[in-house]
């Protein structure tokens, strides 16, 4: 029996062939198309749903809505630059940076508050606006 070839047309079991035959069903199933059929005066039921707009004079124009930038980031860019500000000089005046730990503490407050201010500059904003918008023109 183990020595014995297999003949390829032969199931091996009997459930190979239930899933042969549950596969060229699926298969069958799949490949044919279904028959769409709309009703006639459909169209015209959606048609008769839908509100009529009204004229441009009226609602439609004072449902206009404008949109003014809110700028958080940059009040948060600008907070940040105060904080980092106020931290470095309390860390210098106090002495923390004559440890190593405090040194390089100090130069990453340091690094922070350089590359806010680069990255202000850069997009040619002016900070003091922000803290003081009625003196520096905003």
């Amino acid at each position: 029996m183990h020595s014995e070839a297999m003949n390829s047309n032969e199931a091996v079991n009997p459930n190979e062939a239930i899933e042969r035959s549950l596969d060229m069903k699926i298969v069958q199933a799949l490949e044919t198309r279904p028959e769409v059929a709309v009703p006639s005066g459909f169209a015209a039921r959606v048609a008769s749903r839908v509100p009529a707009r009204g004229p441009a004079h009226g609602y439609a124009a004072r449902r206009t809505i404008t949109l003014h930038p809110t700028h958080y980031g940059q009040w948060a860019m600008a907070a940040s630059l105060v904080v980092l500000a106020v931290t470095l000089v309390a860390l210098l005046v106090n002495g923390f940076g004559d440890t190593p730990i405090g040194l390089a503490v100090v130069w990453i407050v340091y690094a922070q508050l350089l590359a806010l201010a680069v990255w202000f500059g850069l997009r040619r904003v002016n900070v003091f606006s922000y803290l003081w918008p009625r003196r520096f023109g905003r």
